[in-house]
């Protein structure tokens, strides 16, 4: 897509109108490995769109789910305020970028950028300061974790602790149980199925 591209998150560039025959490429390769995977990918994938050398200034000229392929509305200076005020190490931090952003008058930060952090304050001042806290420290612990299971089981485990001291009524608890049942199960069986897979593969190559 064209906004994963700008944001740097995308390896390859496919088109909107190709990903159809990517998908029945992939589902029809037989013995896939990483290297024929990417092979196939880039065989559906073309150069990203040119980064315009003027920003479009109507909203509606971003990329949207309508309009994937259009340019990401973070971009710009939109993407240098994000990283800048975003990769702090507090709340009150990423509060003080923002809001000296807004302020600002020395042409800094454009219109664009300074709508964008108005929207970001107005946003997270609907949200609970305590909660900005802990997701801000939980994101941190999984950017340093790295590992899905070792991240879902923390993620749980905070859950559990607000459970408990929210003192919830028994059959919410049942509830919750049996959901984390279910997604530790399907998170194994899946994990299982793919090792078996990929040895089911090693041994007849």
């Amino acid at each position: 897509m064209g906004c994963d591209s700008e944001l740097g998150i995308a390896t390859h560039y496919v088109p909107q109108p190709a990903l159809a025959g990517l998908v029945e490429a992939i589902k029809n390769l037989e013995n896939p490995t990483l290297p024929r995977l990417a092979s196939l990918i880039t065989q559906h994938s073309e150069p990203a769109p040119a980064h315009p050398s003027t920003l479009p200034s109507e909203a509606s000229s971003y990329s949207s789910k309508s309009n994937p392929d259009a340019l990401s509305p973070i971009c710009g200076s939109v993407r240098k305020l994000l990283d800048q005020a975003f990769s702090q190490s507090t709340v009150a931090k990423i509060y003080k970028v923002l809001n000296e952003a807004i302020e600002e008058d020395k042409g800094v930060w454009d219109d664009r950028a300074k709508q964008w952090a108005r929207d970001q304050i107005k946003t997270m001042d609907t949200r609970s300061p305590t909660g900005m806290k802990i997701a801000l420290g939980n994101y941190k612990q999984a950017k340093k974790y790295k590992d899905l299971r070792v991240q879902l089981n923390n993620d749980l485990a905070m859950c559990a602790a607000f459970l408990v001291g929210s003192r919830l009524p028994g059959f919410v608890w049942d509830l919750f149980i049996s959901r984390l049942k279910l997604i530790l199960g399907t998170f194994d069986h899946l994990r299982a199925r793919q090792q078996t897979t990929w040895s089911t593969r090693s041994s007849t190559s």
